[in-house]
C-alpha cells in the first residue's frame, strides 16, 4: 500500500536504473538469449483503464518488468510489478473491480 505518492513515484522512478538487475533472479532479465523482437534498453510509458504504467521489455516476449501505482476500489493506492503486460492488465482489473 502506498501512503505517500509523491514519495513512492520518485523512489520507484529512481529505482529503475537497478530494477532489472536487482530482480533477475524473479524474472528473465538476460539480453543474450536469441530474441528476434526488439529489447527496451529504458523503461517506457503505457497506460491501461487510465492507469500509468512504466515498462521494460527483455528477450522472451512474455517477459518484461511493468510497475504501475494502481487505486484500488478501496481507495487505497497500491504499487504493482508485474513481469508481463498481461499480469500487471489483470492485476489492474482486479484492484479497479472489471
Amino acid at each position: 500500500e502506498i501512503t505517500d505518492m509523491a514519495l513512492a513515484s520518485q523512489a520507484i522512478f529512481s529505482w529503475e536504473g537497478t530494477m532489472s538487475d536487482d530482480l533477475k533472479l524473479l524474472i528473465s532479465t538476460d539480453k543474450s538469449v536469441g530474441y528476434k523482437g526488439a529489447v527496451v534498453k529504458e523503461f517506457m510509458d503505457n497506460t491501461y483503464r487510465g492507469v500509468a504504467i512504466r515498462y521494460k521489455n527483455f528477450p522472451y516476449s512474455d517477459k518484461s518488468i511493468d510497475y504501475a501505482i494502481v487505486m484500488a476500489l478501496n481507495g487505497k493506492n497500491y504499487l504493482v510489478l508485474a513481469s508481463s503486460r498481461e499480469v500487471i492488465y489483470a492485476t489492474i482489473d482486479k484492484l479497479k473491480g472489471f
